[in-house]
């Protein structure tokens, strides 16, 4: 698993991330952003997913793309923002691309400190 995330994402390794919890099916990053352990939460069937494992929002775009995501974050009460900086009694989240389609591939989670998970 961390060789395909490091392979991903080759810039990861110059921030001296450490992996803090063990691979999951019970919940994605995306869950774990908006702190729902319970489920997955993704827009599309990945490969070796059946229908009813992974939840999205009604009303929410059906699509990985950054509106969708956008959309489905604020219905959740997020709303943009234009610092990574940690603003106090803001919780942010940071969504990963994939550059060539623009694509949603993952989300992280900042801390009060400015670390993200």
């Amino acid at each position: 698993m961390l060789e395909r995330i490091e392979k991903a994402f080759p810039r990861l390794i110059e921030t001296g991330y450490v992996k803090n919890s063990p691979e999951t099916s019970a919940y994605n990053c995306i869950a774990f952003t908006l702190g729902d352990q319970t489920r997955p939460w993704w827009p599309l069937i990945h490969p070796g997913m059946q229908k009813d494992d992974s939840y999205w929002p009604t009303g929410a775009p059906c699509q990985a793309t950054v509106q969708a995501f956008a959309e489905m974050y604020a219905q959740q009460g997020f709303e943009p923002c234009d610092s990574r900086e940690p603003e106090a009694g803001y919780l942010k989240v940071a969504l990963y691309i994939e550059p060539q389609e623009e694509l949603v591939e993952h989300a992280s989670l900042q801390l009060p400190t400015g670390k993200w998970l």
